[in-house]
């Protein structure tokens, strides 16, 4: 029996009141099935490297070279509510094991606030990075003259993350449930008092609206997009998976959503080729699978992962369409690439195996076009250790 924890914000803001928001690590006990092991491919691609020994709810994305930008959390009085959170961002360069020596980067631009959603890390084409990250609770009054107690901002480069401009607050909606860059704009899904709030924030710009696409509370959720369609998908209380097409401006688009079953632990991959769509599947046959989202179609499930209790699953659609997924299983950390088409995957790749007190928490995965990626993970506290592995 494996022992393994996921982390949630919990306490929600109610109105304009100040509240505080807290850590809420739920262990859960998952049996690691032993009859459906798959055969693995050697490990001899996978390098290990540290990020920082303080840090938590990392994110990553890899550029044309094989280098990854990596984001983190970081406070500075761990687990108490008087907390304030550095985002922090570096690159570590494919063959290095850490951080490029003076490319780290700090923003702290709420003191007293913390980011309970995690902060992201964009690619936005040629040498353009965009960070995004979220504050709460203190509150400030934003362009439009209201008070607001959940901010999120962003942080641009345009030299490939050498310098970085001011952070701009840019939305209200933190982004706990999932996040992509799309058409110049952030759009962030996220937990509301009466459903799941989607919130467009433009990049250089503000809004405070928000568009409640289902008045069903989500347990896991996520947000994709590509040239060829926009994705929204959460899981409920239920564990049915429902996924809908994101037509048209999103502070006001309807969203139909279609039940494909019961599952959970939601995730989507963006690029050219669609939205990947990842969750697992329940009862006996349990595992990851993945869907592709193209042109208003949902393409029939793929397996990605072996039948039993997968968990910490993640995914990225490189350049070329290629999937990378990655999660914990039945042989530890594993690593899985498909084809141009999404379907196909190639033998899957042990990057580390679990030992009796696994640190390996809330994976995350980058890839580039040549088929580089890099996995991080944290340790599963406010302040422990970031770290990865390279893939592909």
């Amino acid at each position: 029996m494996l022992a393994q924890g996921y982390v949630a914000s919990a306490a929600k803001l109610s109105g304009a009141s100040r509240a505080k928001k807290t850590m809420m690590r739920r262990a859960i006990s998952l049996p690691i099935a032993c009859a459906a092991v798959l055969l693995l491919g050697a490990p001899a691609h996978a390098k290990s490297f540290t990020v920082s020994q303080h840090g938590n709810h990392p994110s990553v994305a890899v550029d044309g070279t094989g280098t990854a930008h990596v984001v983190w959390d970081q406070v500075d009085l761990p687990d108490s509510d008087d907390a304030t959170s550095a985002t922090h961002y570096c690159r570590i360069p494919r063959s290095a094991k850490g951080c490029l020596k003076g490319s780290e980067r700090t923003f702290s631009p709420a003191p007293g606030d913390q980011d309970f959603a995690g902060p992201r890390v964009f690619l936005t084409g040629g040498k353009n990075v965009v960070v995004v990250f979220t504050r709460c609770c203190t509150g400030d009054t934003a362009s439009d003259g209201q008070s607001y107690t959940t901010r999120v901002f962003s942080v641009s480069s345009t030299d490939n993350g050498a310098t970085f401009g001011a952070p701009e607050w840019i939305g209200t909606t933190s982004p706990d449930l999932g996040g992509v860059f799309s058409q110049g704009a952030f759009l962030g899904l996220g937990s509301a008092d009466n459903g799941v709030a989607l919130q467009s924030m433009p990049v250089g710009g503000f809004a405070a609206a928000q568009n409640l696409v289902t008045s069903k509370l989500a347990d896991t959720g996520a947000v994709g997009a590509s040239p060829k369609g926009r994705l929204v998908a959460f899981t409920d209380s239920a564990s049915n998976v429902f996924a809908g097409s994101l037509n048209g401006d999103p502070s006001t688009a309807v969203i139909s959503f279609r039940n494909l079953g019961k599952g959970d632990d939601v995730h989507a991959g963006s690029g050219p080729k669609g939205v990947d769509l990842m969750y697992r599947t329940k009862g006996k046959g349990a595992r990851y699978v993945v869907q592709r989202f193209a042109n208003g179609k949902l393409a029939a499930r793929a397996a990605v992962s072996e039948v039993g209790a997968p968990i910490f699953g993640s995914l990225a659609q490189d350049a070329l369409g290629r999937i990378h997924a990655v999660w914990i299983g039945d042989n530890g950390v594993t690593y899985r690439r498909s084809g141009k088409t999404g379907r196909g995957f190639g033998k899957p790749v042990k990057l580390a195996p679990l030992t009796g007190s696994s640190e390996f928490y809330n994976l995350v995965i980058g890839a580039s076009a040549k088929g580089k990626a890099a996995v991080v993970y944290d340790g599963n506290t406010d302040s422990g250790r970031v770290a990865g592995f390279t893939a592909g």
